[in-house]
């Protein structure tokens, strides 16, 4: 008895060790991960990770377009699919905004120019007309 639960829990150990993993994707610029993340959640997946329930929509995260996305299977995780079978197989997502991006600044001179320029009133309404459609 005290022979089989030392293997299992050698087995358990070694199938915890070599099931953790981890992937992480930038987005633009990224994010700071060294801040507070926007989203950190455990998300489900089931049949070994052939049905998922829940999607990460970084665009809504992050509508600055800069980020980060960490999405790992941690010890919890490893041991969760190990205990049902790989029927859940949970992973962590992290998503890590970065700065958004910054409007132009014109100084006085430069907005001169460019008012002054004899094709300004035209892209003006151009660009007016563009963004009601």
């Amino acid at each position: 008895m005290k022979k089989l639960l030392r293997l299992s829990l050698a087995t358990l150990a070694v199938a915890s060790l070599l099931g953790c993993w981890k992937t992480t994707v930038t987005v633009g610029q990224g994010g700071n991960t060294s801040g507070t993340p926007k989203k950190d959640e455990m998300s489900l997946f089931f049949v070994n990770g052939l049905i998922g329930t829940s999607d990460t929509n970084v665009s809504s995260i992050c509508p600055g377009g800069n980020a980060t996305v960490v999405v790992q299977r941690t010890l919890l995780e490893v041991l969760i699919a190990v205990g049902t079978v790989n029927l859940v197989s949970p992973n962590h997502v992290t998503v890590y905004c970065g700065e958004e991006p910054s409007a132009a600044q014109l100084s006085p001179e430069q907005l001169e120019r460019l008012v002054q320029e004899t094709d300004f009133e035209d892209r003006l309404v151009d660009a007016v007309l563009t963004q009601a459609n």
